[in-house]
């Protein structure tokens, strides 16, 4: 959480391009130097995002995990965030998996494609 009064304008200024209607993607990347405060606002973001019932993952890169910041680990992340997120998106990345239960051994852009775009689009019908 960020103190009571901190942060207010660029959570605002985030939130507002995150919830504008686009005729494709609404995504943010965040990126600065260490202890500037971007996990802090991933986190606040994401919350308020779900608290209003909308689709979202956030995911953090970590130096120190080079296998949780890899191709592989940020589009299980993603999945995992978002079929928590929404039952539609749920039910087609589990239909995906369950069609090809080893897919996380699969390329990585038939992972990408099965597991996150897939299910997004799914979700706009």
């Amino acid at each position: 959480q960020c103190l009571e009064g901190t942060r207010e304008r660029i959570l605002q200024c985030l939130l507002d391009d995150l919830t504008a209607p686009a005729s494709a993607t609404n995504v943010l990347w965040l990126y600065g130097m260490a202890g500037s405060s971007k996990s802090t606002i991933a986190t606040m973001i994401a919350e308020h995002l779900r608290k209003c019932g909308q689709h979202g993952a956030f995911l953090f890169f970590d130096r120190n995990s080079p296998a949780q910041s890899g191709p592989d680990g940020v589009i299980h992340t993603l999945a995992h965030q978002l079929a928590l997120s929404n039952d539609v998106l749920r039910d087609v990345i589990c239909e995906a998996i369950e069609r090809d239960p080893h897919i996380t051994t699969t390329p990585i852009t038939s992972q990408f494609n099965d597991l996150i775009l897939t299910p997004l689009q799914s979700s706009d019908r």
